[in-house]
């Protein structure tokens, strides 16, 4: 408990830091609040860390969280261990806090050019984000689906979880996870980003843009188009042009 409270007063200054005495409080707490990352020793009363790792890794809801195991075995067989329950990273005891806050920082980084590249490209690919498999095809087939559907302005959410085979809820918590962003949102997002692709080849006209993307009106196109790109459509075009 020494470890935990230094480790969270040196890191408190740094993120917004939830602490857990054992694996059980964890997931109450991955459970009830956003956590981009956690960091868990491996011995711990109630569920220890492999467990806590695993749990998380193999439910779907939380498999995206990169997980950091701190341990005091530091033999290969235990390292091979941490990374056959789904750890991310793991570090030795005793272990350098500066070098801990590096690999924080290294796997949000990752993470926010996941989201960077999801927010500004049609078909990006999610490699290099310390992803699982499953993982990326889901990213992969929430793009496929969004993209066969861009054109019909009734597209839902709804429809979207379904397709996927998911409830609405799980979507939402998995994409926000993942994108940081509501799936509605996402949705939006990616009708923008097709549209400014559209106007880029200046194949189509403004209002033809609008509704090859699923806008249902010119004037709410153009206001969600200025709000994203910060620019009215047609100020687009003609920088373009230039």
């Amino acid at each position: 408990l020494e470890l935990l409270k230094y480790t969270r007063k040196k890191l408190a200054g740094l993120y917004n830091v939830f602490t857990s005495a054992n694996g059980k409080q964890a997931l109450e707490i991955v459970n009830n609040e956003p956590v981009d990352i956690i960091v868990t020793d491996i011995s711990m009363p109630e569920m220890d860390g492999l467990e806590l790792c695993e749990q998380l890794k193999t439910n779907f809801e939380t498999s995206h969280i990169p997980v950091i195991i701190l341990s005091a075995h530091a033999s290969i067989q235990s390292k091979i261990a941490g990374m056959e329950y789904g750890a991310d990273i793991y570090i030795e005891k005793p272990f350098s806090l500066e070098f801990l806050i590096s690999c924080i920082d290294g796997l949000l980084s990752k993470r926010q050019k996941l989201r960077e590249a999801y927010s500004s490209e049609i078909k990006p690919t999610p490699k290099h984000a310390s992803l699982s498999a499953r993982d990326e095809q889901f990213l992969l087939s929430l793009d496929e689906i969004i993209l066969s559907n861009m054109s019909d302005p009734e597209f839902s959410i709804e429809q979207l979880a379904e397709n996927l085979c998911l409830s609405k809820s799980t979507l939402n918590r998995k994409v926000k996870g993942l994108l940081q962003i509501t799936p509605n949102d996402y949705i939006r997002t990616k009708r923008l980003i097709m549209a400014a692709k559209l106007l880029e080849e200046g194949s189509n006209r403004i209002n033809e843009t609008c509704y090859l993307v699923g806008f249902n009106t010119p004037s709410y196109f153009i206001k969600c188009f200025k709000s994203y790109y910060g620019k009215l459509p047609s100020e687009y075009i003609e920088e373009n042009k230039q």
